[in-house]
């Protein structure tokens, strides 16, 4: 419904309808304007947007594929950097075994901090990313310290006085 031959600031109706649709701006002659019209129309079409996508992931198997691999690595890639930026290795033990490492609230306040929304894989992640990684709210465990401190009330084993007793006894006093 639009050609390369519109002017920036030109009425454009949509060819089936009608409807009016606003002034097209290309966005090769003024960038700034092009970028707040585009926001605004995403803003008023998020349904109509969200809609759109749903039916396409649904009927288009390729698609669907592509977009998963695409979310996977993007997912990795924000992993990686939230991991980077905590150590990349337990806060507890030092296993540093990616497939090994989880993420772990510092206060055992993940419930909370989730606030009832869907926070899991990359929306988790980037909200980390964009709080700047601070160390006193997330670290870096492993499966295993995660596990201990979520059964011990808040401590890993690793830190709890019967694990250095026996770890003494163990190694002959090399802790």
């Amino acid at each position: 419904w639009r050609t390369a031959h519109h002017q920036p600031g030109l009425v454009v109706s949509h060819r089936v309808c009608g409807e009016f649709i606003g002034q097209t701006l290309m966005a090769y002659r003024d960038k700034e304007r092009a970028k707040e019209y585009l926001a605004a129309w995403h803003a008023r079409n998020k349904e109509r947007r969200r809609i759109r996508w749903q039916a396409r992931y649904a009927s288009d198997e390729d698609f669907r594929k592509k977009r998963n691999e695409y979310m996977a690595a993007y997912r990795d890639q924000q992993k990686a950097r939230v991991y980077e930026a905590l150590g990349n290795k337990c806060g507890c033990c030092g296993e540093q075994l990616p497939t090994m490492l989880a993420l772990d609230h510092v206060r055992n306040d993940g419930k909370a901090d989730r606030d009832g929304q869907r926070r899991s894989g990359v929306r988790f992640y980037k909200k980390v990313l964009d709080a700047g990684c601070p160390p006193d709210r997330y670290q870096i465990l492993c499966h295993s310290c995660n596990q201990s401190k979520h059964i011990n009330g808040g401590t890993c084993e690793h830190k709890t006085t019967v694990y250095r007793f026996m770890r003494e006894a163990l190694l002959g006093g090399v802790v």
